[in-house]
């Protein structure tokens, strides 16, 4: 009997442990972590709701919706209302009491306010993220612990120094705001500003001013009789003197229509698209990201008081395009890194097809080397008036403009280029497996795309900012393939003959330094022809015993370019590799071109010499070291290999057909490819990603954050990474990469299928060989 009622009792203690682990099992995960998102203002702000969309983007990842709590104090309606606040406390207390917090994120002063005065009595202990703050002291923390954020900062003088950029003939900037609490601290930041350009002023005869005390009505009228050297500069308004309260959307379009001057801001898209022309803005939802990416941080265990403050928020120049088209303001008077919204349609996403936009490629490729002939002959009637150090001043500056012209259009030719031979080798891939009969067809797509690429590669040559990787080159190849362009460099009255071998000749170089060598050459043998002549080019090879070196002889490819010109006597011979030295007269020449040849040719480890005479031409003869014709092969042979290997890329490419033509050429050998198209979008995902990633592939020139910037900042967090950029002009690589330019791997457009997969394998071996080398020694 008692046995019996032992085994009900235990019967009945399993039941009841079963239904309470039962109902457990149903309730909420009360341990999961909970954000509360505290508003200063009220629902439908556009700038709140911005912010807190961002933050639930940054955040929908790691905290379940409905854990995500959000508050609205509304207090411009109810500033300065103690009964009012008392309310909301008693309503807030109530709640946190069933849902306590894990994180508070504060949004904008007022919030950050309230929390300073009742956190430790609603929520204590609980860590809190702030953002959208623009007052701040460093005593305001003072005797506080468990706070962190993101100060929102005012770019009011940066504001003033963009508009003076973009518009050099503004004397008056008027700053507009409003007597509210936020106006209020507005006006006391602008009058700071005012105060310090009036110390330290940037430009002579800039007028600063604010105005805070107005009816719509008077400032409708005021803004109406402003003279044209005059700009605005909207702080805030919300509330006029006569206590009318409204958004920016309901006056600023009126506003701008009232207004004869330009206006500009500092609100991100609470103000484009309503009449401003631009201004350095704040993006509320990009504010709200990087907010989340702080509470991030706490949820994952950091202590908040190890976290610093980021002392201002990201302000990047954004313009309207129809308001720059009211006032004159073109895209060459915006600041580097622009951003031009409502805009027409790009070209570009409008071509429909490969063999369209290989036709128009090349048509825009002849018509640059028909400029940039034109602009050579209008150099050589330039004006004599001047002193010769001035004109060659002068001749310098423009060559350098004409090698940024050729540069810029050919980054973008570059790209298309990537497009169509990456495409054209994988369609050629495709047909060859299938037996398909359209092959032909894209031979000579991929042929024209290469001739297009070698026509680029020979403009670039007159920029002579390049980055230098010298790669065996078969040097007949180059000479043969530059006789179209210098037969349009040279008069109809001149005969120009080329002598290259068929037979390689393999050099060690970076074959845009001897395109450059040769078409300086050939300028010079042009200028010193006065009528009728010839000009000469002989490629050959010579053994060791007709080298000229003492002591060291050694195996040559020779380059000599003969002219029937005027000549040159002693004299002049013994000074013509000294930059800006010429016997031209004024508007003939620089005196740059001979010192540029004398500079790679020593820099290729060659020597140079002349023989001349007066009125029996000049002969330069060039020897460079030969290398052996194995090497070439063996790298020809590794460069096209296409391994099948396994790693994780991280791709950043802002053009959406070259970012999905270098994302099919890697998966196709194997790679795991992870596709961005800025740099804020790959650290998200990067930060995101489980796994490990290997190689970061990023295009330099992109909308926002740059190629550096993002490499950088992703080397901060994961060091293990290796980084290679991609280009369609070099000089990007040099403009933004600065003295760190070789630091990181680089590839120039258009891209080579397998020189690409060779890199990429080159540096994910590299980079397991450091990580083993680091392993043993650990």
């Amino acid at each position: 009997m008692a046995n019996t009622h032992r085994q009900g009792l235990l019967r009945s203690t399993l039941l009841l442990l079963l239904l309470v682990s039962t109902a457990r099992a149903q309730q909420p995960e009360w341990d999961a972590p909970r954000v509360l998102i505290l508003n200063s203002y009220h629902p439908q702000y556009e700038w709140t709701e911005l912010l807190v969309r961002g933050v639930r983007e940054g955040l929908i990842d790691r905290v379940l919706e409905e854990h995500i709590h959000v508050e609205y104090m509304d207090e411009r309606r109810f500033v300065d209302d103690q009964a009012y606040e008392e309310k909301l406390t008693e309503v807030l207390r109530h709640k946190a009491a069933r849902y306590p917090p894990s994180v508070i994120i504060a949004s904008d002063d007022g919030a950050f306010r309230y929390l300073l005065r009742n956190r430790d009595d609603l929520y204590p202990g609980t860590p809190v993220v702030f953002c959208g703050v623009n007052v701040f002291d460093p005593e305001t923390l003072e005797g506080q612990t468990g706070y962190t954020g993101i100060l929102e900062g005012m770019e009011i003088a940066g504001n003033v120094r963009l508009i003076r950029d973009v518009q050099p003939n503004v004397g008056r900037i008027i700053m507009l705001t409003d007597k509210t609490s936020f106006g209020a601290r507005m006006g006391k930041r602008a009058r700071e500003v005012i105060q310090g350009f009036a110390e330290q002023p940037p430009d002579e005869g800039l007028e600063l001013e604010l105005w805070d005390d107005f009816t719509l009505e008077e400032l409708y009228r005021d803004v109406g009789a402003l003279e044209s050297d005059t700009a605005l500069l909207l702080l805030a308004i919300h509330e006029d003197k006569a206590g009318n309260y409204f958004s920016f959307a309901e006056q600023l379009p009126v506003l701008s229509q009232a207004s004869t001057v330009p206006i500009y801001g500092m609100w991100g898209a609470l103000l484009l698209g309503h009449g401003i022309l631009g201004g350095r803005l704040n993006d509320p939802e990009l504010h709200g990201r990087n907010t989340a990416a702080l509470a991030r941080r706490l949820i994952a265990g950091e202590r908040v008081d190890d976290i610093p403050i980021i002392e201002k928020a990201v302000y990047m120049p954004f313009f309207d395009f129809r308001q720059m088209r009211r006032f004159g303001v073109v895209d060459s008077d915006l600041p580097l890194g622009s951003t031009v919204e409502f805009g027409p349609v790009s070209f570009y996403s409008q071509y429909r097809s490969m063999v369209w936009a290989t036709l128009g490629l090349v048509v825009l490729l002849v018509s640059i080397i028909a400029l940039l002939l034109a602009n050579i002959g209008r150099r050589r009637q330039a004006e004599t008036e001047r002193g010769e150090l001035a004109e060659q001043l002068r001749q310098s500056q423009k060559m350098e403009a004409l090698g940024r012209l050729a540069g810029g259009i050919s980054h973008d030719f570059n790209n298309l280029l990537t497009v169509i031979l990456g495409n054209s080798e994988m369609l050629l891939e495709e047909e060859g497996e299938a037996g398909g009969s359209r092959a032909g067809v894209v031979k000579e797509i991929r042929a024209a795309g290469a001739r297009a690429a070698a026509l680029t590669r020979q403009l670039l040559a007159f920029s002579r900012k390049q980055i230098v990787k010298p790669i065996v080159v078969d040097s007949s190849s180059v000479i043969n393939g530059m006789e179209s362009l210098l037969r349009r460099l040279i008069r109809e009255n001149i005969q120009l003959t080329v002598e290259a071998s068929d037979t390689p000749s393999f050099i060690l170089a970076d074959p845009s330094q001897l395109e450059q060598i040769v078409m300086n050459l050939v300028v010079n043998a042009v200028d010193s022809i006065a009528g009728q002549g010839s000009i000469m080019i002989r490629l050959d090879s010579i053994p060791e015993a007709a080298t000229t070196e003492p002591g060291n002889p050694y195996p040559c490819v020779r380059l000599t370019v003969a002219d029937t010109g005027t000549g040159m006597a002693p004299a002049t011979r013994a000074h013509i590799f000294e930059p800006f030295f010429t016997t031209k007269p004024v508007g003939k020449g620089t005196g740059l071109g001979l010192s540029t040849v004398y500079g790679t040719v020593q820099q290729l480890g060659g020597t140079i010499s002349v023989k001349s005479a007066q009125n029996k031409g000049s002969t330069f003869e060039v020897l460079l070291p030969r290398v052996e014709e194995g090497t070439a092969e063996e790298r020809a042979e590794t460069s096209h290999e296409a391994p099948h290997t396994s790693g994780t890329i991280l791709l950043c490419e802002d053009e959406d057909p070259v970012r999905h033509v270098i994302s099919r050429i890697l998966h196709s050998a194997g790679y795991t490819v992870i596709e961005t198209e800025c740099g804020d979008e790959a650290l998200e995902v990067a930060a995101s990603h489980d796994g490990g990633i290997d190689i970061l592939i990023s295009d330099i020139i992109m909308p926002g954050m740059n190629g550096k910037e993002l490499a950088e900042t992703l080397l901060s967090r994961c060091p293990d990474v290796r980084v290679l950029f991609v280009s369609g002009h070099p000089s990007d690589a040099i403009d933004f990469l600065g003295e760190e330019t070789f630091a990181y791997e680089f590839l120039p457009k258009p891209l080579d299928t397998g020189i690409l997969l060779q890199r990429v394998r080159e540096i994910l071996d590299g980079r397991r060989t450091s990580m083993e080398t680091s392993a043993s020694e650990t």
